[in-house]
């Protein structure tokens, strides 16, 4: 009878711990998404800046007074929002999501990894956008 209450007990105690890893799981996967979601919300502006700054550009190339400051300017900050673009493009390409499954026993480090990587490409973009608001073709 003892046995059996000892059996009960442990199934118990290693259900309750696999409920906590899950949890914990999907607390860093959802934090994980919500970086994603925040820096994906950018994409279009991204892009319109990036529209924008290759117009400019042709129409620099036409110009033989514009100095080459004011061109190459232009030119590395379409450079710069093609590469955060990239970025978030590369980063959704790579990630997977099966790998934070609770049977993976690097499910925890993958996260962890994966937060670094995305909030790397969060701050890529958000520093692309910010710098062709301050130099805007306009």
């Amino acid at each position: 009878m003892h046995k059996v209450i000892y059996l009960i007990v442990a199934c118990g105690v290693l259900l309750s711990g696999c409920n906590s890893l899950e949890k914990e799981l999907k607390k860093q996967q959802d934090e994980v998404e919500v970086v994603h979601d925040e820096a994906m919300a950018q994409m279009d502006a991204l892009h319109n800046f990036e529209v924008s700054y290759r117009t400019k550009v042709e129409e620099l190339k036409k110009d033989s007074l514009v100095s080459a400051q004011v061109f190459d300017l232009k030119q590395n900050m379409v450079y710069d929002l093609v590469k955060a673009q990239d970025a978030m493009m590369d980063w959704m390409h790579e990630y997977n999501p099966s790998e934070a499954a609770k049977e993976n026993p690097g499910a925890k480090d993958y996260l962890k990894s994966e937060m670094r990587k995305i909030t790397a490409v969060h701050k890529q973009m958000f520093d692309a956008l910010e710098a062709a608001k301050q130099n805007d073709v306009h």
